[in-house]
């Protein structure tokens, strides 16, 4: 299943959670999951998740917000950039700077 909404700001029952792009509904294992690109505000310090795709149980979902797309949550919460993942070849990870 796919959301209408590109962005969803989720909450879990530990108090944390994401704010995810591209979120779908997915069944692994007998449970199901809110799947979808981890983005990581600027204030929030370096994150090796940043533009990853990370899964979250529904079953630990306190609260979800649909934002329509990555311009509006950006324009509602004040932020100024967003980090994006940067893939790196893997020969310079062994051997660049």
């Amino acid at each position: 299943m796919k959301f209408e909404s590109q962005i969803l700001v989720i909450n879990t029952v530990d108090d944390s959670g994401a704010v995810i792009e591209s979120p779908e509904l997915i069944e692994l294992g007998g449970r199901q999951f809110i799947s979808g690109n981890y983005i990581q505000k600027d204030d929030e310090g370096s994150s090796w998740t940043s533009g990853l795709r990370t899964w979250i149980a529904v079953d630990r979902i306190t609260t979800i917000t649909e934002v329509p797309d990555l311009e509006d949550y950006i324009r509602r919460c004040g932020i100024h950039k967003i980090r994006q993942a940067v893939v790196r070849p893997a020969w310079l990870r062994f051997f660049g700077r």
